[in-house]
């Protein structure tokens, strides 16, 4: 995939037209002039919720995690839980190898990062164990 293409000449996409003013709607004829390496965590999480190239958006979060597995939208380890909410899907990338191996790193690397609360940790913790049982159940 070319990743400097819009989404929208990637995918053969339209604006919506529909003249119905929402910020949804604002937000989708925003993304689709993003090409995929464009995409933000806050893109990536509002796709996945809002079903929207879903595909595409679990990939990117996918590279996201790779770079910074505390990453997130609202919290540290958002995006942790953004993959493990994608459960079987991201189990199907290509990635899952690097994605284990980053999940053990991340593991052991709790204890160094600066959490906001011990409840943010702890969720991390929950979410770490999920996505690497998830990923070694498929690998």
């Amino acid at each position: 995939m070319n990743k400097k293409i819009s989404l929208k000449n990637l995918c053969g996409l339209d604006y919506d037209n529909s003249g119905y003013q929402s910020s949804l709607i604002d937000w989708y004829n925003k993304l689709i002039e993003k090409s995929a390496d464009e995409l933000s965590i806050a893109d990536v999480s509002r796709m996945i919720r809002q079903d929207v190239l879903r595909e595409i958006a679990i990939n990117r979060a996918i590279e996201l995690f790779l770079i910074d597995p505390f990453d997130g939208e609202m919290q540290d380890g958002g995006l942790l839980a953004l993959l493990v909410s994608c459960d079987a899907e991201v189990a199907k990338s290509k990635r899952v190898t690097s994605l284990i191996n980053m999940a053990l790193k991340s593991e052991n690397e709790i204890s160094d990062f600066d959490w906001a609360d011990e409840e943010s940790r702890a969720m991390f913790e929950k979410n770490i164990t999920v996505l690497k049982n998830i990923l070694l159940s498929k690998s």
